[in-house]
């Protein structure tokens, strides 16, 4: 009897492992996570010449601040919102997925736009922010400036996720549900301090749609990596130890454990360090490549509109 009793509370012992697994997964985080947002919109300004980065700096909270405003609108509601954040490249057949026309009409005509739609448009809602953001500066409005550039920056980080370019976008299909935040938000804000960053300065991006397109390719050939790395730091560290309960406002809560991401983090191999500093220099080229575009106007410097 006793062992039965042994063997039935190890079962128990299990079963509540994996629920609280699936607890601490649910909430999904919808990009980089606040912090890295902004954290990349900060730094691109730095790698801004002189006669666009004295006006950013001067602007420099709302740039950082709004960066996580697309992201904002989506949980609020906004029922287009959230296909402006990803495309799941691999639905259009294999690398590097011809099979999508990258012109945006090209590509309804072929497969419809609630397909497109359904399986994401962030390229080209880079590149259409990038006109917007030139348009914006050629009539020197700073209000349609700030606003333009915090978006824009946001969706070239996204651009750069891994999982933003895939249909099994948060591990899903392969029972890692929650890799996404995990991975892209949770191991940022851990060792962010200890990254390093770009000094670089920008430059002029001849086709923002391409580029974007090559970018999603880019994380696209990442995204196995990320996967795998969550799914070896979660046999590394199996069971009760992945997890560890936090105080939270009274509460207790759950949350992956320490020894889980230590492991990940050496498991991923400097990749998600290596996609913020190029987040980093894409904000900074996009923006410059929309001033460049709008004529090199002097920017507003009494606030503007």
């Amino acid at each position: 009897m006793k062992d039965y009793l042994i063997v039935g509370l190890k079962i128990l012992l299990s079963l509540l492992v994996a629920i609280i697994i699936v607890l601490v997964s649910a909430d999904q985080s919808f990009g980089w996570g606040f912090w890295a947002h902004k954290e990349i919109n900060k730094r691109a300004i730095q790698l801004l010449p002189p006669p666009m980065k004295q006006f950013f700096l001067s602007h420099e909270h709302y740039v950082t601040e709004h960066a996580i405003d697309p992201d904002l609108r989506r949980s609020r509601g906004d029922s287009l919102e959230p296909f402006n954040h990803y495309i799941d490249i691999d639905y259009y057949g294999t690398y590097p997925f011809e099979a999508l026309p990258r012109n945006y009409d090209s590509a309804v005509a072929k497969f419809s736009i609630d397909t497109v739609r359904k399986q994401g448009i962030l390229p080209w809602r880079i590149a259409a922010f990038t006109d917007s953001l030139s348009n914006a500066m050629k009539r020197r409005e700073t209000a349609a400036i700030l606003h333009f550039s915090a978006d824009l920056g946001h969706y070239v980080a996204d651009s750069h996720v891994p999982l933003h370019a895939v249909i099994d976008y948060d591990g899903v299909l392969r029972g890692q549900k929650g890799v996404h935040k995990r991975w892209e938000s949770d191991l940022t804000e851990r060792f962010a301090q200890s990254y390093t960053y770009p000094t670089q300065g920008a430059i002029f991006i001849d086709n923002p749609l391409m580029y974007a397109f090559n970018t999603i390719l880019e994380s696209y050939t990442y995204s196995d990596s990320v996967l795998k790395a969550d799914a070896e730091a979660e046999r590394r560290v199996p069971g009760a130890k992945r997890i560890k309960s936090v105080s939270d406002k009274g509460d207790t809560a759950y949350i992956f454990s320490d020894a889980y991401y230590d492991s990940l983090r050496v498991l991923d191999k400097g990749l998600v360090e290596g996609r913020m500093h190029k987040s980093i220099i894409s904000v900074a080229c996009y923006w410059y490549t929309a001033w460049v575009k709008a004529g090199k106007p002097e920017l507003p410097t009494d606030g503007g509109k």
